[in-house]
């Protein structure tokens, strides 16, 4: 009975720390680059972020990896983006503007369409 209660409280942490990683949406340019690095073994990803633009504190991108959904918010003052565009936070427009290789210093790779 012992090592059962270990094991459902084990896995109770394990489940409460994973939710946390998803719900992750602050994030360091290091932290970016670490997890794109750790990420690129899918074949459905192909290494990139959307930027959805700037406010006045962060820089907002999203990612897809299969059905997950990811969202990075970078401080503004960690990160230098040459093209820096409004973020839109309502449902309505575009989802983002272009795609950034986080790898390379995010540097644009390409424009996002619909």
């Amino acid at each position: 009975m012992k090592y059962i209660k270990i094991i459902i409280v084990s896995l109770i942490m394990y489940s409460c720390n994973a939710s946390y990683k998803l719900s992750k949406t602050e994030w360091t340019v290091d932290e970016v680059k670490t997890w794109s690095s750790q990420n690129k073994e899918y074949s459905t990803w192909k290494g990139l972020l959307l930027y959805q633009g700037t406010d006045s504190t962060y820089h907002h991108f999203i990612s897809r990896i299969n059905d997950e959904w990811t969202w990075f918010n970078i401080e503004k003052s960690t990160l230098q983006l040459n093209e820096e565009k409004p973020f839109n936070n309502t449902s309505k427009g575009k989802l983002g503007y272009y795609y950034v290789d986080p790898n390379n210093n995010f540097i644009k790779v390409k424009d996002y369409t619909n």
